[in-house]
């Protein structure tokens, strides 16, 4: 079954679309893809990648946290794919702060 269809019961599809449908991600999915197929492990699995949002509706979140646990792997993204990594200053807030609670 297609991400989007998976993602569409619980809410999430219609908020993430642009994230999903765009170069991008395509070219993350594919380098984690090409990683899974080269023996290099990462969790959760590629199928379980959004596991939590099909598991929880969009209407019952009442707060979201993000956590980055590997910084390193969002940095040799952007080695290989420099074009598509865009630094925004909430993003660059975000990273600074996930470096420093780490």
């Amino acid at each position: 079954m297609k991400l989007q269809e998976r993602l569409k019961p619980s809410g999430w599809y219609h908020r993430l679309q642009g994230l999903l449908t765009s170069e991008d991600f395509r070219k993350i999915i594919e380098t984690l893809v090409v990683n899974s197929y080269e023996g290099k492990r990462f969790t959760p699995v590629i199928k379980d990648l959004f596991k939590a949002f099909e598991l929880t509706p969009f209407d019952e979140i009442k707060a979201l946290g993000l956590h980055v646990d590997h910084i390193h792997i969002l940095e040799r993204l952007h080695q290989k794919y420099p074009q598509s990594f865009h630094s925004s200053p909430s993003l660059t807030i975000f990273f600074v702060s996930a470096i420093a609670a780490s």
